[in-house]
């Protein structure tokens, strides 16, 4: 049953959250002439909403005694205030009791203003049960998540649930997702995603209360229904405290948002300041056969030395990589054979460096610079067989 936690109305406390618990009560709860008290809730305390508290009072005989000659009607309520309405009050009681059936649980997360129903502990229980059983999730990571969840539920009775690509992702749907509608600014192996240590985990299922005593029944991860797909102000504030809400738990869970604006439901296990180019750089050279440097710009470029050993070459950014139509031409090819054969006469001495004969770059064909292009990618892919080996870096 919905309660507030201080007092609404004519000299009240007027918390935002109390204000449009009782707003949405008098929006759904009929007088005797089938109208109800208010059109809509905001959580603002006006005069509109002291007037229906008044009417309210007044139709239920909270406020005077009845009319003389009106046999057996109940005596006014003791300590009942005009246009208040207190916790515990009678005028609450009657508020709550009058509520129809199909609002008897609405509820309200405190210094938020929109009222929502419960879900189901069962949902609770099958989506915290699903991202424990997540094993291509970091082991501590997934766990955090799944404790979001409990969390949640017990806190505001709300469950949340992984979008349905907003697990693990492959470098090649990472990369997908990246050409086809770029709602990521991240390439293959540059999402936390890649390696097991991000989700993207929101409000599908949600069920709230618009104006006009309406359930929305078929909210979805991102409350898009709540914020007409980004295109209402006030809901976008709106969801906005409701992410706040999650996050008010997550973060002392030790998990981090996305510094991305509008990137809402993602959460990861680590500051999202950390550069993600120098992490897949970190990782490449651990576990592939070339040396890589991260350029560190924008867009987010790479450079490695060709498996040659000394000068690194700029081959490109990671979806180019991915592609096989990474930054690789002959005169790269010749320069990095003719400096791998120049280390390796230094060692004889000065006249074995002497003797060295330069690689032309007309001595490099075609498939050498394909091979070299494959090459770059199996380093990636590399990366990506040993993605529980990544560890962020500064």
């Amino acid at each position: 049953m919905p309660d507030i936690t201080d007092s609404v109305g004519e000299g009240g406390t007027n918390k935002v959250h109390d204000v449009a618990l009782v707003q949405a009560m008098l929006s759904v709860i009929k007088d005797a002439k089938g109208n109800t008290y208010l059109d809509d809730y905001d959580g603002k305390y006006g005069h509109h909403t002291k007037a229906a508290i008044i009417k309210f009072q007044t139709d239920q005989a909270l406020l005077k005694p009845p009319a003389k000659g009106t046999a057996g009607a109940a005596p006014p309520a003791a300590g009942e205030k005009e246009g208040l309405v207190a916790k515990g009050s009678d005028t609450l009681t009657k508020l709550v009791a009058a509520i129809p059936a199909d609002y008897k649980e609405m509820r309200i997360i405190e210094n938020t203003s929109t009222v929502y129903f419960p879900g189901t502990e069962a949902d609770s229980k099958t989506s915290s049960t699903a991202i424990k059983n997540t094993q291509d999730l970091e082991t501590q990571f997934r766990g955090k998540v799944a404790t979001l969840v409990t969390k949640m539920f017990e806190t505001h009775k709300i469950v949340l649930w992984v979008t349905a690509s907003g697990g693990h992702r492959s470098f090649e749907e990472q990369f997908q997702i990246f050409v086809k509608n770029q709602t990521t600014k991240a390439g293959p192996g540059e999402s936390n995603h890649n390696f097991g240590r991000a989700v993207d985990i929101g409000f599908n299922g949600l069920q709230w209360l618009k104006g006009g005593g309406v359930i929305v029944k078929n909210e979805d991860w991102w409350l898009n229904k709540l914020t007409k797909d980004g295109k209402d102000k006030t809901g976008n504030k709106k969801a906005a405290e409701f992410w706040k809400a999650r996050d008010a738990i997550a973060i002392p869970l030790g998990l981090f948002n996305s510094i991305l604006d509008g990137d809402d439901d993602h959460l990861q296990s680590f500051d999202d300041h950390l550069p993600n180019d120098k992490a897949l750089v970190d990782l490449m050279n651990r576990v592939g056969a070339l040396k890589w440097e991260a350029e560190h710009a924008t867009p987010r470029r790479y450079l490695c030395d060709l498996g040659f050993g000394g000068k690194k070459f700029n081959v490109g950014k990671a979806t180019d990589i991915w592609s096989l139509k990474g930054t690789v031409t002959k005169a790269m090819i010749a320069e990095g054979r003719t400096e791998a054969l120049k280390a390796a006469a230094q060692q004889k001495g000065a006249a074995a460096l002497k003797a060295v004969v330069p690689v032309k770059e007309s001595d490099i064909k075609d498939d050498d610079v394909k091979q070299m292009k494959q090459s770059l990618k199996d380093d990636f892919l590399a990366a990506e067989k040993e993605w529980l080996q990544w560890k962020a870096v500064n």
